[in-house]
């Protein structure tokens, strides 16, 4: 009997049918992955957008909020008893949404929802407006004006003098420290000459360095420009950063000033005067400070050697604030992004820059004079700390902003 080959047609089918679904399925499997990457992605851009813009807008509310108070001020601010009641139009946090404390009614929590509800908003934002003119300006090391120059130079060696006498672990991880020479360096970074007490020639100081000729001897743009100064490192750095700016006010403003900023004035202002400082000015009924008199009355009463409090004659203001520092942070699904920016008033900075120039030049005339008092010297010295609050004015016009990062 004659038998017939197997057909193996159907066999191999089957092969090929389970190889292509094995295929199909592969492929299936990376094209859902691919889309699920770009869907991410494109959401990630999406959710990074939208929490820009509302960082933005959080920025955007902080000028209008400043350019208020501009208008506000100069429009009534001569007209009220205590004009420090205008700065809660800048100075308390702002966000969206909205939060209410936990004591609030439950009719104020469901008026809320009911805005929240209607409003297009599904972002989140925060808002904060800060005081640039309550910290030392670095780059005043090099004014025009000698008296406000000395003064911030030696606030500076006070503070990190400081830092050594009372913080035991801090002296000890920077034994062999020498502050003058520190301070030197950043004071040759913004003078225009090429001497350094400490080294010859300041550009020695960074001969390893061959992309950019240092120093600049030029304003410093940033607080991070400090890290480049010759010897300041992180730690230093840490004890510098948080009571010095590069955009001051030619002085330092008390009444907004925090504990360490006020510490920083004086080498007499330990933590427990620095608490009783800002207790007096936050207190309701006696409110800020209105004169470098009634300042140094308070501190006689604390106890302080006024005979020899700010030996430096540092500028001391407290007037109304003009220069102010915006941290916005947007945020929306998983994404946040955040702004910091410095709105600065050229026009105060010129009336208090001249003024402590026409001092300078009233103070030399006056040494000239032999047959001059020692009770007028002394209130000419004590005037040097005084503030200007008479000549103080805004800028015209809209806010000006002069540094603006975003991150």
């Amino acid at each position: 009997m004659q038998h017939k080959p197997h057909n193996n047609n159907k066999g191999i089918a089957l092969l090929m049918a389970m190889f292509t679904v094995v295929i199909l399925s592969y492929l299936a499997v990376e094209i859902s992955y691919e889309v699920a990457v770009e869907y991410r992605l494109s959401k990630n851009e999406y959710d990074d957008l939208k929490a820009r813009y509302a960082a933005k807008s959080a920025a955007q509310i902080s000028l209008l909020r400043i350019a208020m108070y501009k208008q506000v001020f100069d429009q009534f601010g001569n007209n009220i008893s205590d004009p420090s009641m205008l700065d809660m139009i800048w100075n308390f946090p702002f966000s969206w949404p909205p939060t209410l404390p936990e004591e609030a009614s439950m009719l104020a929590k469901d008026e809320l929802q009911a805005v929240l509800d209607a409003s297009a908003q599904d972002t989140q934002w925060t808002a904060v407006i800060e005081s640039e003119g309550n910290k030392l300006d670095l780059n005043d090391l090099n004014s025009p004006s000698e008296t406000l120059a000395k003064a911030t130079e030696e606030n500076l060696i006070q503070l990190l003098q400081k830092r050594l006498e009372q913080d035991d672990e801090w002296a000890r991880d920077n034994r062999g420290l020498n502050i003058k020479e520190i301070v030197a360096n950043i004071k040759d970074w913004v003078d225009p000459d090429d001497r350094s007490p400490h080294a010859g020639s300041e550009k020695s100081l960074y001969s390893d360095i061959s992309e950019v000729e240092l120093p600049p001897n030029a304003d410093f743009k940033t607080m991070q420009e400090l890290h480049m100064v010759a010897g300041v490192t992180d730690e230093i750095y840490n004890v510098i950063a948080p009571v010095t700016t590069v955009y001051g006010i030619k002085g330092i403003n008390v009444n907004y000033a925090d504990k360490k900023q006020l510490q920083a004035i004086d080498y007499q202002i330990n933590e427990e005067v620095a608490n009783a400082i800002r207790t007096r000015i936050n207190d309701p009924d006696l409110g800020p400070f209105q004169s470098y008199e009634e300042f140094e009355s308070f501190l006689a009463g604390e106890g302080l050697d006024m005979d020899n409090f700010n030996r430096a004659e540092l500028p001391l203001r407290f007037g109304k604030e003009f220069n102010f520092r915006i941290k916005a942070v947007g945020m929306y699904g998983l994404s946040k992004r955040q702004i910091e920016a410095i709105v600065y008033d050229y026009t105060n900075a010129k009336v208090q820059l001249r003024s402590l120039l026409d001092k300078q030049v009233a103070k030399e005339n006056e040494e000239l004079n032999e047959d001059e008092s020692d009770d007028q010297q002394d209130e000419n010295a004590r005037d040097n700390s005084n503030n200007t609050n008479n000549q103080e004015t805004f800028d015209r016009g809209k806010p000006r902003v002069i540094f603006w990062r975003e991150s």
